[in-house]
């Protein structure tokens, strides 16, 4: 059974007497997310040794790490490769990973999708920015996949649940506290729909929400203690005025049952209060 469940600000030009200077040139975002893992990865070093010593040759493992810099990285596959073989012989090591189960969401970044080209924006990786919501990814966003992890004697097993599908981003995964069952987001024909997908069932995927209107979408669900599910749409269409308005339209609350029914609407951005009640 599951034990564990993985779950830009852009500045105007200054009007003055000078001419603007020119704008850089658009920069793939895949080399800084190299750089980020490689300083993750020193990072983790660190803590892993404090917490669990001698169940890693630390030294041996900074020492490959040595020379692996994010050009080098870039220019050198097989550099990448070793890289991705050194995090991956290094965690597999984790104590608390022993016998562990993890759901996670797969997504290409290097063009390998079909259909799809490399990543160079952050909102082309079909996740939200910190300010956004799911309503703003990225159209060419690339497809992504649902996957179980498990965790025997050392050895990764990999087994895709929900297979990846050209431009249909998948997210928030949430997985019912009976672990027979998880909700999903995915875009389809350009819209979000929440899904849920049941264990040992011939036809494990099913969709729920039934919010059919043109331009609307519903995702990040989560289940509640009554079997309700709760979740966020942009059906309002509203827009925050600091971040260009309705074309990065906000989710507000609702609920539904688990048929796809009964939909209500919880709360509005616009017009909540949080009391002794809940919102209203």
């Amino acid at each position: 059974m599951m034990k564990k469940l993985l779950s830009l600000f852009l500045l105007g030009a200054i009007c003055s007497s000078y001419a603007a200077p020119k704008a850089p040139a658009q920069r793939s975002v895949v080399p800084s997310l190299r750089q980020w893992q490689v300083t993750a990865f020193r990072q983790s070093l660190d803590h892993f040794e404090k917490r669990y010593p001698g169940i890693v040759d630390v030294a041996a493992v900074r020492e490959s790490l040595d020379g692996l810099t994010p050009g080098i990285l870039e220019e050198k596959p097989e550099s990448l490769a070793r890289f991705a073989e050194l995090k991956r012989s290094t965690f597999l090591q984790h104590p608390k990973l022993s016998g562990a189960e993890i759901l996670a969401v797969e997504i290409p970044v290097d063009g390998s999708g079909k259909g799809e080209a490399p990543v160079k924006k952050y909102r082309e990786l079909g996740q939200m920015e910190t300010h956004l919501s799911l309503s703003s990814v990225d159209k060419q966003a690339p497809g992504g996949s649902i996957v179980q992890l498990k965790f025997v004697d050392g050895h990764l097993v990999r087994e895709v649940l929900v297979e990846a599908r050209t431009h249909q981003p998948v997210n928030g995964i949430e997985l019912h506290w009976q672990e027979d069952r998880f909700l999903f987001s995915r875009r389809e024909q350009g819209h979000w729909r929440v899904f849920e997908y049941s264990f040992g069932e011939q036809k494990p995927v099913r969709q729920v929400s039934k919010m059919e209107a043109q331009e609307v979408d519903a995702y990040d669900a989560a289940y509640l203690p009554d079997g309700t599910i709760i979740y966020g749409s942009d059906a309002p269409t509203l827009g925050v005025p600091c971040w260009h308005g309705v074309p990065n339209k906000v989710a507000n609350l609702y609920s539904m049952d688990p048929k796809g029914e009964k939909v209500r609407q919880l709360q509005s951005v616009l017009h909540t209060q949080l009391t002794g009640k809940g919102m209203t």
